[in-house]
Parts: structure tokens; C-alpha cells; sequence
């Protein structure tokens, strides 16, 4: 008669359970979190790249010499910030007092006495994904977010009608994932990821 010994089969004990459980709690967790910034932050930059995009319509329409107004001339284009969250690409024209290019204002306006500015999107384009618009010392306030190409050679102007004479910065955001839209005075539009404070970045810098 053979005589079989029993074997003890080490198991684990409630602890190392309730341990094991937590750390993979915890690593699942991180990993959310990291694929959920993951997708805000390509949300935010097809954002940017969205605005670059069409700050670069502007040039090349002013580049083109296009003319959208069958009874006006167009003397440029530009870019504006409408809202939070939405912006329009518009263009300058002539009227019966203003009739040369000559005399249009080079910024947005269609208050008295420049009412020169009309919208290619009245309706506006909005920014996608919950995307906004963001506001540092840099950007200035909404109004100040005006770029505007001048026919035929696409010179770059300000929001005041000023020659642009740094680097313009406008920035887009959602839960604190910020890129910037950067205009150079001689046209170059460039997208870049900020890093550190938001409050103080600037393109220029």
C-alpha cells in the first residue's frame, strides 16, 4: 500500500487580495485618466489647427486678389474672434463715399462711419469639441483678436490698423489643455502647444 502525502497548496491571503484589487483600481485609473487627456489634447489641437487654417484662408484670399462682392471692391481680409468660442473670416470693401482701397480701414468694423466689413460666414464658424478661446496679458481681449491681409501682397495689420509689428498670439483651450496660434509680421501662421502658464505665454517669447 502506497501512502500519498497531502500537499499544501499556498494560497493568498485576504490582504494581499484587497492589495492587489487596489492596485489595479489604481493603475486602471491613471490609465483613464492619461487616454481622457490624450483625446482633449487632440481636441484642442484640431482646434488651433482649425483657426491657423483659416487665419491662412484669409492670406491667400488676399493673395488671390479674390473678389466675393459683385458691386464692391474687396481691399483685404482677415480674421476675427467673434464670441467664447466662435470666429468669422471677413473681408473689407469699398462703398459710394469710400471708393478706393485707399481710404478702407485695415481692422473690423461695421459701425459708423467705416462700415466696410462684411462676414464670408455671417453665421459664424465654431470652434469644435467644447474648445474656447482664451484670454492672457498676450492675446489682449476679444477685440483685439483681428488679423487682416491687405490686397494684393497680403500685408500683415493689426486690430487697430496698425502694420503688425510683433508676433500675434491667439490661444484656444478646454480643461486647462491650451495651444496657440501664432501670426508673425511677415505671415508665417504656426500652431504650438503651451507649456507652463498659460496666463503668461506668449508667442513672441
Amino acid at each position: 500500500m502506497i501512502k500519498i502525502k497531502n500537499k499544501f497548496v499556498p494560497g493568498f491571503t485576504l490582504l494581499e487580495v484587497l492589495v492587489t484589487v487596489a492596485i489595479i483600481g489604481i493603475m486602471a485609473t491613471v490609465a483613464l485618466v492619461s487616454t481622457q487627456r490624450g483625446k482633449i489634447d487632440k481636441e484642442v489641437s484640431v482646434a488651433a489647427e482649425q483657426v491657423a487654417s483659416s487665419i491662412r484662408e484669409a492670406q491667400n484670399y488676399a493673395l488671390s486678389g479674390k473678389q466675393p462682392d459683385a458691386t464692391n471692391t474687396a481691399c483685404g481680409f482677415g480674421f476675427r474672434r467673434s464670441s467664447a468660442n466662435a470666429y468669422s473670416v471677413f473681408y473689407n470693401h469699398t462703398t459710394e463715399d469710400l471708393v478706393t482701397c485707399n481710404a478702407i480701414i485695415k481692422y473690423y468694423s461695421t459701425t459708423i462711419p467705416n462700415q466696410v466689413s462684411a462676414s464670408l460666414n455671417s453665421s459664424g464658424i465654431i470652434l469644435p469639441n467644447g474648445v474656447s478661446f482664451y484670454n492672457n496679458a498676450s492675446t489682449g481681449a476679444m477685440n483685439s483678436q483681428i488679423v487682416y491681409f491687405l490686397i494684393p501682397f497680403a500685408i500683415v495689420y493689426n486690430f487697430d490698423g496698425d502694420t503688425l509689428g510683433a508676433i500675434k498670439t491667439i490661444m484656444v483651450g478646454k480643461d486647462s489643455i491650451y495651444y496657440a496660434i501664432c501670426v508673425s509680421p511677415v505671415g508665417a501662421v504656426e500652431v504650438k502647444k503651451v507649456e507652463g502658464d498659460e496666463a503668461t505665454f506668449d508667442c513672441d517669447n
